[in-house]
């Protein structure tokens, strides 16, 4: 095995908010500061971009980041297979939460399992408990719903993945199971093809910046709110 990489995976394009992954946060890219906390928390032999445009490059490339050009792919797991060795492990950082704790993409990293994903979940408001926009987890921690568990403590879904060495390939190829499709949730896909996927619990989920408001509470600095099932 090769170690462990982090992938950030960041298509330009973005319906709710045009070319986030370029969006001006304190006179720096907005997927640059992802790319930069990863890259601090010291967890990863490899750190790097995979975008589908050529201005992304641009952007990122002076700034000393590590930039791969890819085909165009339906989403950031198929994205993240594209450039990924077969022989690494890898975590999927989403590219629009660039107040990511380098703490958490540190433990998930150090969780990683040959034949399971590992993703992280955090507490949720109870106020957001019914919002079909936060994922919840299940008590368990192995299964995941827009609609609460029964039981279940309130707890969101934080959409950053580890794979084991080959395992974001399998995932990739996975065909879309009707609960997947039901839900918009690519992990039940996964779940339903027979790969566990399981959260850890961390104290908080990063901002995902969906919305022109989010990116205006990013430039506040507020590193709480919704979690991120990806844009990549």
């Amino acid at each position: 095995m090769r170690g462990v990489w982090a992938i950030v995976p960041a298509r330009l394009a973005s319906t709710r908010l045009p070319n986030k992954v370029l969006a001006d946060l304190h006179g720096r890219p907005l997927v640059w500061h992802v790319w930069d906390r990863a890259a601090r928390s010291g967890a990863f032999d490899r750190v790097l971009v995979a975008t589908d445009h050529p201005s992304v490059e641009a952007a990122l490339g002076p700034l000393g980041v590590d930039v791969v050009l890819t085909d165009p792919a339906p989403n950031g797991t198929a994205r993240v297979a594209s450039v990924a060795p077969r022989d690494v492990a890898v975590v999927n950082v989403q590219g629009d939460q660039p107040h990511v704790d380098p703490q958490h993409l540190a433990l998930l990293a150090a969780s990683l399992a040959p034949r399971e994903v590992r993703t992280l979940a955090a507490p949720l408001a109870l106020a957001d408990l019914h919002d079909p926009a936060r994922v919840k987890v299940s008590a368990d921690l192995a299964d995941f719903s827009r609609r609460p568990f029964p039981g279940a403590p309130p707890r969101v879904h934080v959409g950053i993945y580890g794979f084991g060495p080959g395992l974001v390939h399998r995932c990739a190829a996975s065909p879309s199971s009707d609960r997947s499709r039901r839900e918009d949730l690519e992990q039940l896909t996964w779940i339903d093809a027979g790969i566990p996927v399981r959260a850890i619990v961390v104290d908080r989920a990063a901002t995902s910046v969906d919305t022109a408001s989010d990116l205006d509470r990013a430039r506040r600095g507020d590193p709480g709110g919704a979690s991120g099932e990806g844009t990549g």
